[in-house]
């Protein structure tokens, strides 16, 4: 799921005809300015669900950036009015139906930024999407960027949101360490969907390992680990396809096979990974709890090669055959993918599954 998203828009201006009074007024006028901007029509207004789903990000390619957007086109679907925030630089409806999209570094270096976006919300029912997580006295986090209120954000959350979906059982566990249980809201598991499309049976693999996804201190392209795993495939005459959503001119000098930077479409993404041998995952990190692209790799059944933290070692123990984890990058040269592996009975659930199980949470 790395796409842009098209926004189908239709001609006709909408018409909201129900009663306004004094507590919601604002709110409908809000609202109503949203759907004309966006150009969508609804037809039924009293059937229609309204929810913003908020995040914060600096970059569009960023994987939760492109989960609220796959996620708001898959509610829309489903007649539910999604409000894209990236919070604090897009306003709040105060009152409205929210999802909030969490992850600890998102958080970091901003004291009181939550409680604030809490305040503002003013809504019944908040539900908070757990993107990534780990527990307290972490010490072995690498080059993950700690947040320094997470204590204070998990109670809060557990107090103020109705609903909290672990995207992962490393998410959940991680949350549970901060021993919570015998108050607030109880954490659902609902794993990270899978890719966006589900005929890659028709697609045949093709002889390349593909690495993808926003340059990060984690997993830094123009790091001296990653470098020299790049040159050691190039010197193996192993074919290397790199994606970087977040482009920069000093990464057209990699010794790969194939390069491309920015936001690829859906079709694009889906293709890349389903017809890939392998993907990479050489994250710096003991955190990462979810992880997008190994969701969706494993959901094509497409093998991962991947360094070793929580969510790695969980879908490694579901799907050992398809799952190789190795810290040491220099070995990662003499790994041969071999034959593709038809997932049976997979619990990764489709984009279709997890909104439905969203908008039930919207009733």
């Amino acid at each position: 799921m790395r796409g842009d998203l098209a926004i189908i828009t239709y001609s006709q201006k909408i018409v909201v005809k129900k009663r306004e009074t004094s507590s919601n007024k604002d709110t409908q006028r809000q609202l109503s300015i949203c759907r004309e901007g966006l150009g969508i029509h609804l037809s039924k207004w009293p059937q229609m669900t309204d929810v913003q789903m908020v995040y914060r990000s600096r970059q569009l390619g960023c994987g939760i950036s492109l989960f609220t957007k796959r996620l708001g086109v898959e509610l829309s679907r489903r007649g539910i009015f999604v409000r894209d925030c990236n919070f604090p630089s897009q306003s709040l409806i105060p009152g409205l139906n929210t999802i909030i999209h969490y992850v600890p570094s998102m958080w970091a270096g901003d004291e009181g930024a939550l409680a604030v976006l809490l305040s503002k919300v003013k809504s019944k029912n908040v539900i908070a999407v757990l993107h990534g997580m780990y527990g307290p006295h972490e010490e072995t986090y690498l080059k993950e960027t700690l947040c320094p209120e997470l204590a204070f954000h998990v109670s809060v959350l557990s107090t103020s949101a109705q609903t909290i979906i672990a995207l992962s059982q490393s998410c959940n566990d991680a949350w549970h360490l901060w021993d919570i249980d015998d108050f607030g809201t109880k954490v659902e598991v609902f794993s990270h969907p899978g890719a966006s499309r589900s005929d890659w049976n028709d697609l045949p693999k093709e002889s390349y390992i593909f690495l993808g996804g926003i340059n990060r201190p984690k997993k830094d392209i123009q790091g001296e680990r990653l470098r020299n795993l790049l040159h050691d495939y190039y010197q193996r005459g192993v074919k290397v396809w790199v994606h970087i959503s977040n482009p920069s001119q000093q990464y057209f000098h990699l010794p790969v096979w194939r390069l491309t930077t920015g936001i690829l479409s859906d079709d694009r993404w889906f293709d890349a990974l389903a017809r890939a041998e392998a993907v990479l995952c050489p994250y710096e990190t003991r955190l990462q709890c979810v992880s997008g692209i190994i969701s969706e790799s494993l959901s094509l059944g497409t093998r991962v090669i991947s360094t070793d933290f929580p969510f790695a070692r969980e879908m490694k123990r579901l799907y050992s055959d398809l799952v190789h984890i190795e810290d040491d990058l220099l070995k990662w040269g003499t790994f041969t993918p071999g034959e593709t592996t038809h997932l049976v009975g997979s619990q990764i659930p489709t984009w279709g599954e997890f909104a439905d199980m969203i908008a039930s949470k919207l009733i």
